[in-house]
């Protein structure tokens, strides 16, 4: 029965003509390739509803054939498709349809099949349906654009006819109901105005505000709408995303918190996929604090039921968007699922007008998908299928999104909008220009994230980014920030102390009488424990809002006085302080239950200059100022004033103002503020900091944001900061005399009594101390005299030699000699012996001590830290203050505990407050569950790595270590002393040891005595001093916090692991470490000689020194086995010592010859003959024989030894295979020679490298000391070098001849670093003297006898051929190079055989030199030796001449006539050389319309001078003349209407892009206007009109190809928003590449047209295509705008974008075509050939490639490859069989 049922739908479908309503859900799962193609975005408007009931003209696989036909057959495949699903190609804009001479042709929208006979009731009532007459509206576009949602009452015009086959009432009254129920109802008065974004439109009073948290639940792959909220409204928010693979959450970087499950109305799984209840989401939240996100397909119906069943639930949503479906339900809405369509439908209407009891609509998207429906043309003759609501006029909100608002939150009469008011009309000005100051300023201190001294640097927005200017508001502003700005100096002040919303005036603080007082404390108050800790000043705290439980201070529960807080990272003050629960006001009263005091009442008893005082209070600060300016008494008495100043704030104790108007209000605060100069100097504020934080141009790019309350003239709001002052009394030697202290009498004072809470009891008091006890005498210091601690506020590491003084009495019950002898040897282990000069200073920062020396901030440094925990303040501060990169390793802590370990931290986003703020990176980190062991391996389901292999592949002196990892560090340091290479690499190493600890990773040790285990333990610390500088620990200051007297006053402590002779256990504690390279160069690195340990007073005799080491054995000639060839008879002689180094404290590649001297021993068990043999041929093949002066000087760099004369020309690209994490050699050559670069390898992860991620700096800023950062353009590729193009085990490979095609002789720099898979590559190059050619410079690591996965068929051979076969490979590179310099000479200086193998006892490597010095693995850099020819010094003193492109292998084709072809006399190449130092060309796509073309190539040469211009007429008139006289180079092709053929299009701007070579190709067509130089420059391969919401179809099969190249390659909607019309920019090299004959023929143009329509053929459609099947990158593009009926702004782009695009809408038509040609040019341009005008045509799909080579003799101008249209394409669009040609 279902099958026969099903038969006669199918049936009914193919003979009525309709394509068939399929819900996503109902198609099988292999036809889901695409559901954003099956059902496009619901904000793209120009797909309406009603596009998925459209006839099936166009879309229905089951569409009849005419009668006079047979049915089309289906095309065979020829390229890989997937199953194919009906799917138009579409447009969003209405500039995107052909130009309005375009015909029309048959098998358009004109064309349909003929109307069904036998129609039902419905039909019927259709047929004599009539739309009832509507009230007139007009559309209304919010500021912004067209694109989004709109607030107010949808215009909703009425179709011209019925365009629906049935008329059902309830449908129509359901449709109704849903435009009623999510029509706006607010005004723009009530919501302080609109911000309409996307699909939302956001009442402006609702956005933001304290504890507001964003919510949103959806299966978009970025969620734009908590963007937003996070980057506009600085709201956290969360997103929940059941749908994203992990692969794509991975790898994507999100500004939200990302939940892979989706909110539903239950806690589930549900195919695979987890949801969180709503309600759970929603515990702990108050009233109007969530923004709130919902989608009917993701979340279904249910959540909204509950939602309106729960009154609580719906009071803390401050706003609600929802993307509504009508008809739709999901598959867990269990009591949805069985009932008639028409009660689902009712039952959905009913919950959108239920919303409406506790939400008012703020707008909805209704309006702008009616814009985009367009019946007359998707529905003639009533050919549309019915939906399943709509309303009278017959649009449908089948889909619609609408925007909501809390009522309350319209009504409330509190909290942070109370009063705002509306700007009086005459004194605001909408659409601003404004004049911005000039920026005459920079940052003085841009890393110092706190109040900074000096005046503010505030410089101006690049435009003005509020809709309005107020003229008062710009004054008052700037009278705020002249009140603010410090005329005093660092001098006067005797220095700064900066510390969080302060900037302290030395002079001020060094008084230990005076107090502070704090007015605001909050959960915890910095500023009072700073003084407390740091100065040693007693606080009073006040504060009567903050509940106890939540704040320690108030609730007198903080550590109070009771001892150091060194080391206490919770509330601690050292010094006693005061709580109050009182609020500060103009007057002691009582307000809201809470009470309140007065400043001077707390100063009644303090005598002058004797207070701190701190005021954050919220807006209650302007009485009590006013009442400070009014005592002179008072004000003489407070030494420094901190305030965090609020304007414009309404607070409860200041309600008695608020009849004033807004601007009284802020006069009067702004008075009170300049009032204060009068007693007071400014020392800081934190205005700076805020302005840096300030991003306009990303949140206002369109003058969108709402004026504030105050601003400067140049748009930053000083509304609310930080501002420190400091008493001018300190400049005033007679001030207390003026000023003495008159203590009030009791009756005087008016203070209150304090309001306080009952102390939490403290533990009783110890005994006092008892005598001595064993041992009995003196005890001895541990460096012979007492000491004093000489940081003993620094509650951190300290440099120098610890101070640890003994105990008065000895403290434990035993006292066991060697562990004093072990403890004191700790101690000499540790102790610091370089100065702080030696170090340029001290850094000294919680369990670290750095020698600034060694922090100096370069590229390719990085910080790796292991042990993490739950927060890891070392990664952030190396990472906030150094910009080092950070890599954390921690396998204990649980992701969920620690931001960092789940990825959650702020991660190179922002600036970070370390002392105030949460978990913060502002440079990149990288997280791994992996602890640091002794061996790769997993140890109780953990998984363990070395550290050797987390420092591979890096640089010398290029890594700071930390290690703290309870117990596992010994092993892992014992590796690190035997590894010379590794221990090189670090910087500095920060450690936390642990003595006697019994780590799992150390189980092999536990059955060893406890005197070994420690022993070995002592001798790994000492072992380090061979390589490293101790620098500080944490030994005085543990010491300092341990109290044996108190704590072991009757010896009845256990005695500790080890101990010094004075008591104290240095067991645990931290040291750091700097690499002795870095303070004394590396000839100075001298072996350690741990010290014998000091007598013990336990001890009658000390031990005896050890017997001094052996002397090293003389050489000798190795053991030899005894089978050897007589080759191998007589070793080599040892050579002798007879050069120097030449470059000794350079870590990077040298020049001239390398300087290798032998080992003073043979350091090997062998000595083969051969070995030596082939290592000194390496050796001679690796010298160079190329000078300094040769090569106009070096640049040495890493791995590198450049000859600064091959980076004399310009115009050239780079090459880089093997990448890791980080390529310096790509970096380089961006940033210093501006030369772009392709990157590419396949092992390394892309989550792991940014830049082969894509997601480093990609052209678009200075990078300075950044890492990842590439100033010049840069493309990544997952691909490996090897010696064919395949994919293998997994990994995709290609060749370098492959990567090398198209590229010009001496025009590639080349960086190869493939471990080891180098030869067979190299090996073909050294068989390709044209590849060679290519080549300036050419950078190598090789790798002698390794065994590469790529080389395996050589596995095989013995070690020596293959040797020999590598070697024959490397000395052929020297027929066409020269080598410039190596990195021999530096691992020579590395390798230490006398330490390393003293006993003779290391392996033979596989090759080595005479002296043992082995050359396996090493950098080489070479230059081609053309470079030093004639040739190349002409080319590099002047750009080179390129003749026109030669035609490659064509199709055949009829022979042409002799002579040169009428088109080619008529195009010019103007004789000078093309100038490719430009970054910019210009392609002129023309036609007619000479005056356009005229003004264009003027205005061209006017703001791009010496940009190269290329003129491409498609069979119109002859340019050649202009070019002539202005310079460009002219090309007449063939007529072809390209536009509408990619073939002839495509192959037009590859030719263009052959004669400019420079960075980028700007296409323009004559109706562009150009309006100055580009200010946006390139971030991707190509960029155009922003087209918000335009997507394509079938982007599975555009990935699928470019995964073949970029496995991890997304096109993503992003890209897909881009126009690629006139005003667009390509990447010359994706020209070149994606634009080639062969790279459009290897997509099936058919396909694509076949399942969507044939739009795909069109150039803007086309271009998208076949960049996206190359992997290329693509963006909206601001720089380029797109007008429309406003005849000044644009609907999309920027206002001050550099070209324009124009509709012809435009008011009084395209500027361009309204040019007339003046008199003097009318000789520039000539008529069409004849020929050509009898060919030229408007038609689509009428280009044939052979008729084109019949027409023109020979493929010029179009593609090589031949191309055809399929029958099925043709019968569809040309069912009469008419196919149109070009003649």
């Amino acid at each position: 029965v279902i099958v026969a049922a099903a038969a006669t739908l199918l049936i009914i479908t193919y003979n009525r003509g309709y394509s068939l309503d399929i819900s996503v859900q109902d198609l099988p799962d292999d036809r889901l390739v695409d559901d954003e193609a099956v059902f496009p975005d619901r904000r793209a408007p120009a797909l309406s509803p009603s596009s998925l009931y459209r006839p099936n003209a166009e879309r229905s696989p089951f569409r009849p054939a005419p009668a006079s036909q047979p049915p089309p057959p289906q095309p065979a495949a020829q390229v890989w498709r997937p199953a194919p699903a009906p799917t138009p190609v579409f447009r969003s804009q209405e500039e995107w349809q052909p130009d309005e001479e375009e015909e029309p042709m048959p098998g358009d929208a004109n064309w349909h099949p003929p109307r069904p006979a036998g129609a039902s009731a419905a039909a019927q009532a259709a047929s004599r349906h009539t739309i009832p007459q509507q009230e007139p509206c007009e559309y209304t576009i919010t500021e912004g654009g067209g694109q989004q949602s709109r607030p107010g009452k949808p215009c909703i015009k009425p179709a011209e006819v019925w365009p629906y086959t049935d008329y059902t009432p309830w449908r129509n009254e359901y449709g109704n109901r849903l435009v009623t129920a999510a029509s706006g109802e607010l005004t723009k008065k009530d919501c302080r105005g609109f911000r309409s974004f996307e699909s939302f439109t956001w009442c402006a009073k609702a956005i933001g505000g304290t504890g507001v948290t964003g919510i949103s639940s959806n299966n978009e792959a970025r969620d734009l709408w908590a963007e937003k909220l996070v980057r506009g409204h600085k709201v956290p928010t969360r997103f929940y995303n059941c749908f994203l693979d992990e692969e794509t959450a991975e790898e994507e970087e999100y500004p939200y918190q990302l939940y892979r499950s989706c909110l539903g109305p239950e806690k589930m799984d549900v195919d695979g996929r987890s949801y969180e209840a709503l309600k759970n989401v929603f515990t702990g939240r108050g009233p109007l604090t969530v923004h709130l996100r919902l989608d009917t397909e993701v979340s279904g119906w249910t959540i909204l039921e509950q939602l309106l069943a729960d009154d609580e639930l719906q009071g803390k949503i401050r706003t609600l968007d929802v993307d509504y479906h009508m008809a739709n339900r999901a598959s867990f809405d269990d009591s949805w699922q069985d009932i008639p369509e028409q009660e689902l439908l009712e039952r959905q209407v009913k919950v959108v007008e239920g919303l409406r009891r506790h939400f008012k609509v703020a707008g909805s998207t209704i309006e702008v998908y009616r814009q985009g429906w367009h019946p007359e043309q998707d529905c003639p003759e009533q050919l549309c299928g019915e939906p399943p609501v709509y309303v009278d006029g017959g649009y449908s909100p089948q889909r619609f999104a609408a925007s909501y608002v809390n009522k309350e939150l319209l009504t409330a009469s509190s909290g942070d909008d109370e009063g705002e008011e509306e700007v009086p009309l005459e004194e605001e000005s909408t659409g601003v220009v404004v004049e911005l100051p000039p920026n005459n300023c920079e940052y003085a201190m841009p890393n110092q994230v706190s109040s900074r001294p000096g005046p503010p640097c505030l410089p101006p927005p690049e435009v003005w980014p509020y809709k309005t200017n107020t003229p008062w508001r710009a004054k008052m502003g700037d009278r705020i920030v002249r009140s603010v700005t410090p005329d005093i100096t660092e001098e006067e002040c005797e220095g700064w102390h900066l510390f969080g919303d302060q900037t302290w005036c030395n002079k001020a603080m060094t008084d230990e009488t005076s107090i502070g007082l704090s007015f605001g404390i909050e959960e915890r108050d910095l500023y009072s424990e700073y003084l407390s800790n740091y100065y040693h000043l007693k606080t009073k705290l006040f504060d009567c809002f903050i509940e106890p439980e939540k704040s320690p201070p108030i609730a007198n529960t903080a550590p109070n006085g009771e001892g150091s807080c060194e080391g206490v990272s919770e509330h601690c003050y050292e010094t006693p302080y005061e709580s109050f629960r009182i609020c500060l006001a103009n007057e002691e009263t009582e307000i809201d239950g809470r009470q309140y005091t007065t400043l001077s009442a707390q100063l009644a008893d303090r005598g002058p200059l004797s207070t701190h005082v701190k005021i954050d209070v919220e807006g209650s600060e302007w009485s009590v100022l006013e009442a400070l300016l009014e005592s002179e008494e008072d004000q003489a008495k407070i030494r420094t004033l901190d305030m965090e100043i609020h304007y414009g704030f309404r607070a409860a104790s200041e309600a008695h103002l608020n009849h004033l108007s807004e601007k009284d209000r802020i006069e009067r605060e702004v008075k009170i503020i300049e009032g204060l100069s009068k007693n007071f100097r400014v020392t800081g504020s934190t205005l700076e900091v805020y302005r840096q934080g300030w991003y306009p141009q990303q949140d206002c790019p369109q003058q969108q944001c709402h004026e504030p309350v105050v601003h400067t003239s140049a748009g930053f709001s000083p509304q609310m900061f930080a501002v420190s002052f400091v008493n001018k009394g300190f400049w005033d030697p007679n001030f207390k005399a003026k000023h003495p202290f008159v203590p009030r009498a009791p009756g005087q004072s008016r203070r209150p009594t304090p309001t306080r809470l009952p102390p939490v009891p403290r533990p009783a008091p110890r005994p006092a101390a008892l005598s001595p006890a064993v041992p009995t005498g003196d005890l001895p210091y541990p460096f012979g005299k007492p000491c004093t601690y000489k940081y003993r506020d620094q509650v951190s590491s300290r440099p120098g030699p610890p101070c640890v003084p003994p105990a008065r009495i000895w403290p434990y019950k035993t006292n066991t000699p060697w562990r004093s002898e072990m403890g004191e040897r700790i101690l000499k282990a540790v102790d610091t012996i370089i100065t702080e000069e030696q170090c340029d200073g001290w850094t000294m920062f919680g369990d670290s001590t750095w020698c600034n020396k060694a922090m100096e901030v370069k590229p390719g440094r990085i910080a790796l830290s292991f042990g993490i925990e739950e927060r890891d303040l070392y990664s952030e501060y190396v990472s906030k203050f150094y910009g080092f990169p950070t890599r954390l390793y921690d396998c204990f802590i649980e992701p969920e505990k620690s931001p960092p370990m789940a990825g959650t931290a702020p991660n190179g986003t922002q600036i970070c407050d370390i002392q105030r703020g949460g978990h913060c990176y502002e440079t990149p980190y990288h997280s791994y569950r992996i602890c640091l062991g002794p061996e790769k391996t997993r140890i109780q389901g953990r998984k363990y790595e070395t550290l050797s292999n987390t420092l591979r592949g890096r640089g010398r002196l290029s890594t700071h270590v930390k290690i703290d990892v309870e117990g596992s560090e010994w092993t892992v340091l014992e590796q690190l002393l035997a590894n010379e290479a590794d221990m090189a690499k670090i910087r500095t190493l920060d450690m936390e040891i642990h003595f006697g600890f019994r780590a799992a990773s150390e189980e092999k040790y536990d059955n060893f005595p406890e005197e070994q285990r420690l022993e070995r333990q002592i001798k790994i610390i000492e072992g380090l001093l061979d390589r490293f500088y101790c620098t500080g620990t944490t030994l005085e200051t543990y010491r300092q916090g341990w109290f044996p007297e108190k704590d072991c006053r009757n010896q009845e402590c256990h005695e500790p692991v080890v101990h010094t002779y004075g008591g104290y256990s240095p067991q645990m504690f931290a040291v750091s470490y700097v690499n002795k390279m870095i303070v004394d160069g590396e000839g100075n690195v001298s072996p350690y000689q741990a010290p014998a340990p000091a007598p013990s007073p336990y001890r009658y005799s000390p031990p005896p020194p050890p017997p001094p080491p052996p002397p090293p054995p003389a050489y000798r000639p190795a053991y030899r086995p005894a089978a050897k060839t007589a080759e191998d008879d007589e070793p080599y002689p040892m050579p002798v010592e007879n050069c120097d180094y030449s470059y000794k404290n350079t870590h990077t590649s040298r020049p001239g010859k390398p300087c290798i001297p032998p080992a003073r021993i043979w350091p090997y068990k062998t000595n083969t003959r051969w070995k030596t043999d082939l290592g000194e041929r390496i050796l001679r093949a690796a010298t160079p024989h190329v000078s300094e002066e040769d090569c106009h000087g070096w640049t040495l760099f890493g791995d590198q030894t450049w000859c600064n004369k091959a980076f004399e020309k310009k115009g050239s690209l780079g090459l880089s295979f093997g990448i890791e994490e980080r390529d310096m050699y790509s970096e380089y050559l961006s940033n210093v020679h501006k030369i772009p670069t392709w990157l590419f390898d396949c092992f390394q992860q892309p989550r792991d490298s940014p830049p082969l991620a894509g997601t480093a700096p990609n052209a678009t800023e200075v990078c300075g000391n950044r890492a990842h950062c590439y100033e010049t353009y840069y493309r990544p590729f997952q691909i490996c070098l090897g010696r064919k193009k395949e994919v293998s085990e997994g990994r995709q490979y290609t060749t370098l001849s492959d990567v090398l095609k198209g590229r010009k002789p001496l025009s590639t720099h080349l960086k190869i670093d493939v471990e080891g898979s180098e030869w067979s590559a190299l090996d073909q190059f050294n068989q390709n003297d044209e590849d060679q050619n290519k080549i300036i410079t050419m950078d190598m690591e090789v790798h002698f006898g390794f065994n590469a996965a790529s080389e395996m068929e050589y596995r095989k051979l013995d070690l020596k051929p293959r040797l020999e076969r590598e070697i024959e490979i490397f000395e052929g590179l020297l027929k066409n190079f020269v080598v410039t310099g190596s990195t021999l000479e530096e691992y020579r200086q590395g390798w230490t055989p006398d330490m390393d193998c003293p006993q003779q006892q290391c392996d033979e490597p596989y090759v080595h030199l005479a002296g043992g010095f082995t050359p396996r693995m090493f950098a080489v850099s070479f230059v081609n030796k053309k470079v030093f020819t004639p040739e190349w010094d002409r080319k590099s003193s002047q750009p080179e001449v390129e003749a026109p492109p030669a035609p490659r292998q064509r199709s055949p084709a009829p022979a042409a006539a002799a002579g040169t072809s009428p088109e080619e006399s008529r195009s010019y190449m103007p004789p000078e050389p093309v100038d490719n130092t430009q970054t910019y060309g210009f392609y002129l796509h023309v036609f007619n319309a000479p005056a356009a073309v005229i003004h264009q190539v003027r205005q061209v040469k006017k703001h791009f001078p010496g940009s190269p211009i290329y003129v491409m007429s498609d069979g119109g008139m002859s340019f050649k003349e202009l070019c002539k006289k202005e310079g460009c180079r002219f090309m007449l092709c063939p007529p072809a209407n390209d536009r509408w053929h990619p073939w002839p299009f495509l192959r037009r701007m590859y030719d263009a892009a052959l004669w400019m070579e420079v960075q980028y190709i700007i296409m323009l067509e004559p109706d562009n206007t150009i309006h100055g130089p580009i200010t946006r420059h390139p971030q991707a391969d190509a960029g155009g009109l922003p087209v918000p919401g335009r997507k394509f179809g079938h982007r599975e099969y555009a990935e699928k190809l470019a995964r073949e190249r970029n496995p991890s390659y997304r096109w993503t909607d992003r890209m897909m928003s881009a126009g690629l019309a006139g005003g667009a920019y390509f990447s010359r090299a994706a020209i070149l590449d994606a634009f080639s004959d062969e790279s459009v023929a290897a997509i099936d143009w058919n396909y694509l047209a076949e399942v969507g329509s044939k739009e795909i053929y069109s150039s803007d459609f086309a271009m998208q295509y076949v960049l996206a099947a190359r992997a290329y990158s693509i963006e909206p593009w601001e720089d380029c705008a797109q007008m429309d009926r406003d005849p000044e702004k644009p609907i999309a782009g920027a206002q001050d974008s550099a070209f324009r695009h124009y509709c012809s809408c435009y008011p009084g038509g395209k500027p361009t075509y309204n040019l007339q040609v003046k008199a003097a040019d009318r000789n520039l341009f000539q008529d069409p050939l004849p020929k050509h005008n009898s060919e030229n045509s408007v038609c689509q799909i009428c280009y044939h490639h052979d008729k084109y080579l019949k027409d023109w003799g020979s493929s010029r101008c179009t593609n090589s490859i031949p191309s055809e249209y399929s029958q099925l394409i043709l019968k569809r669009y040309f069912p009469d069989g008419k196919i149109p040609y070009m003649r």
